[in-house]
């Protein structure tokens, strides 16, 4: 089948758009067309941590329930 070294080239290249993103000195957050927030780099992650008290109090979530809910 040609579905096994095709998943694994996406897979590698899904890998490395990560770490790329992971290195980023900047914020990366990235949503899906339903506006779910579904990835934060590590520099967003950093930020938000920073950020968490805020967020606790406006938003009653932590840092680590961001990802999979909705961005507005």
């Amino acid at each position: 089948s040609d579905e096994g070294p095709r998943a694994n080239g996406l897979l590698s290249r899904q890998s490395a758009l990560i770490s790329a993103l992971d290195r980023m000195g900047t914020n990366v957050f990235i949503a899906d067309r339903d506006f779910r927030l579904i990835y934060i780099n590590e520099r967003g992650i950093k930020t938000l941590t920073g950020m968490a008290d805020t967020i606790r109090q406006l938003f009653g979530l932590e840092v680590t329930e961001l990802v999979g809910g909705s961005i507005d």
